[in-house]
Order: structure tokens, then sequence, then C-alpha cells
């Protein structure tokens, strides 16, 4: 026996109105892309060892001529140093040559000058040498009190070698004065001469010594 259980729909009842269904829109359909080509992988062209070799023996002479431009450069660049270190080295050693020269000729000149005046002086003294001289008189008064001392006249010699305008030089003790002056004025000199003529020979000068014996 089979018991089968049936459920009956409900009445149904009267449908309400349905508001208006608006009209789908079109899709748009995107094509679909195109699968682009796939790339083949690059060939590697097969490698000639020789001209690898070539290659490889190529950049190493390049290398080798870097180098050797690179010592040359130096090389030449140290040539130029020395060189000029000798040019420095000689023009030094010729300045300090000229100076040598410079001071050596400088030394001649003053030994000829320094002879030239000491002959000027000896044809000087020859041509008014003293013809004759007296020693003053010691003063008493000097005497009395054991003074000693050195007094200097200044004078000049006339074209006649005789004393003129005598005067006493400082550091002359008063009681010197006036027997130098007596004495100066008695000298007598050989004139000077001078183109055959006799001049005056101004600021002779001549020291007389005061020492008791």
């Amino acid at each position: 026996m089979r018991t089968q259980l049936v459920i009956l729909a409900p009445t149904p009842e009267a449908p309400a109105p349905l508001a208006p269904v608006p009209e789908p829109l079109p899709a748009v359909v995107q094509p679909s892309p195109e699968p682009l080509p796939a790339t083949p992988a690059p060939i590697k062209p097969a490698v000639d060892p020789q001209v690898q070799a070539q290659k490889l023996q190529q950049a190493a002479l390049a290398r080798k001529r870097v180098e050797e431009k690179k010592r040359d450069l130096q090389a030449e660049q140290q040539r130029e140093r020395l060189e000029a270190q000798n040019r420095a080295r000689e023009a030094e050693q010729q300045r300090l040559a000229q100076q040598q020269l410079q001071q050596a000729e400088q030394v001649r000149l003053s030994a000829e000058r320094a002879r030239q005046q000491a002959a000027q002086a000896a044809a000087d003294s020859r041509q008014y040498l003293p013809l004759s001289k007296e020693a003053p008189d010691y003063p008493q008064r000097a005497l009395d009190k054991n003074l000693e001392g050195d007094c200097t006249v200044e004078y000049t010699v006339n074209p006649q070698g005789k004393v003129e305008h005598p005067k006493v030089l400082d550091g002359c003790h008063p009681l010197f004065m006036r027997p130098s002056l007596a004495a100066a004025d008695t000298f007598r000199y050989q004139p000077r001469m001078i183109d055959g003529r006799a001049v005056s020979v101004p600021a002779v000068r001549n020291t007389f010594h005061y020492r008791i014996k």
C-alpha cells in the first residue's frame, strides 16, 4: 500500500498591476585582444675563437700603447723638470759669478783709487815739502805744572811757501796755543806747483807734541 502527500496550491488572487519594466540596454561587447605573436629568442651567433683571440690581442696592444704613451709623457715631464732645474742652477751660478766679478771689480777700483790718492798725496807732499820747521818753546807754566799734551794747528801754505792764517784746532790746552801758533808761523815749505805755476795749499795741519823728558 502506497501513501502520497499532495499539497494543493492556494487559490490565486487577482494580481496587482505591475509597474512598467524598462527595457535593458544592449550590452557592449568588447572585442577580445588578439594574442601577440611570440618573440622568437635571439639566436646567438657562434663565436669564432680566432676572431675572439684577435680582439683580445688588439685590446692588449691598445692597453700597451696607452701605457707606453703614459710612460713617455712622464719621462718627458721628468726631463723638462730636470732641464728647468739645470737652467735655474746655471742662472744662479752665472748670477753668483757676475756678482763676484762685480765685487772684484769694486775692490780693484777701490784699490786703484786708494793708490791714486796715495800717489797724489805723496806728490802733494813733495810739492810743498817743509823746508824748515822749528820746535815750539815749552811753556814754563806747563813745566811747573808738569802738563803734557798735543796741539794741532791748521794753516794755508801760500805760493811763496809761507804759512798764512794759522789757527789752533779744538783739543789744545790753552798753555800750548801761543807757542804752537808762533812755531807754525816760522815754517817754510816748497811751494806746490800745478802746470808749472805755484799755488796755495789750504788746510795744512801740523800737530805739536809737548812732552816732558
